[in-house]
């Protein structure tokens, strides 16, 4: 997804873009496929697609900082993400386990 960026001189938040339509069509396949390597190929992709735009978004803070802060701004980024991502997930997944079962 680096390199595809790389070719369209830069447009990182397109490459996203483009992976967030790509995730929703293969999460419609992986939901409504019975066929076990359809599946098994559509959760490579899924992966593929639900990273590259994490590892974007690193770079477009990168590009956007001047170069003494490109350590606290990877750090903050990656804090932000990870940290606060997952709890954030990780409750909404509990709320909803806690009301529906």
């Amino acid at each position: 997804m680096g390199i595809l960026s790389d070719k369209l001189k830069g447009q990182r938040a397109l490459v996203c873009l483009w992976c967030l339509f790509g995730l929703t069509a293969s999460l419609l396949i992986y939901f409504f496929s019975t066929n076990q390597t359809l599946i098994t190929i559509d959760l490579f992709f899924m992966g593929t697609l639900i990273y590259a735009p994490a590892t974007l978004i690193g770079l477009m803070i990168n590009e956007a900082v001047p170069k003494f802060a490109v350590g606290v701004s990877t750090g903050f980024i990656g804090f932000f993400q990870y940290v606060l991502g997952e709890v954030g997930a990780t409750a909404l997944i509990g709320i909803l386990v806690d009301k529906f079962g």
